[in-house]
């Protein structure tokens, strides 16, 4: 007996409503569909749920796909678009929850309090930069007998002290 082709399962499902067809061509691309989602979302529960959503668009769409469709090509793509749509939607809801996040903890501290917090590391960062800065003047000046910039006494970058 020859084995039916998706097409023909898809067009029965599209014409009668045959769970037995879907169920079928679901059978035959899960796995597909599914590695397909895994690879993009590196999640299984995630790729579980991408795969469900896939097949639902197909039992909504399969009436309106072209006699001419070929089903992987199809559920490769739609795969594609999930994905796509699934990550976009994380990332936006991950960027929310740490606005909420951040806005909470702001909330929770005054302003006085938080630039109290923040004051001593600016001036310590400051008194640092301005550390090194000197040191790295004093260095050139007794290292090499050059003089920084005075009046016109000469540069540090290597006229000689006269």
């Amino acid at each position: 007996m020859p084995e039916v082709s998706d097409t023909e399962w898809l067009r029965e499902y599209a014409r009668n409503g045959s769970e037995e067809a879907f169920g079928v061509l679901v059978r035959r691309h899960v796995n597909l569909v599914y590695s397909m989602a895994f690879r993009q979302v590196c999640n299984a529960a995630q790729a579980q749920e991408i795969t469900q959503a896939v097949f639902i668009i197909l039992a909504r769409k399969a009436a309106s796909l072209r006699k001419n469709t070929v089903l992987e090509g199809w559920l490769h793509e739609t795969t594609r678009l999930a994905c796509l749509s699934f990550l976009r939607a994380e990332r936006r809801r991950q960027f929310r929850e740490q606005e909420a996040y951040m806005r909470s903890e702001l909330e929770r501290h005054n302003e006085g309090e938080v630039w109290d917090q923040v004051a001593p590391s600016r001036t310590g960062a400051r008194r640092e930069h301005w550390s090194i800065r000197g040191s790295w003047v004093q260095c050139a000046w007794h290292d090499s007998g050059k003089s920084v910039s005075r009046g016109g006494e000469g540069n540090a970058l290597g006229s000689r002290r006269d």
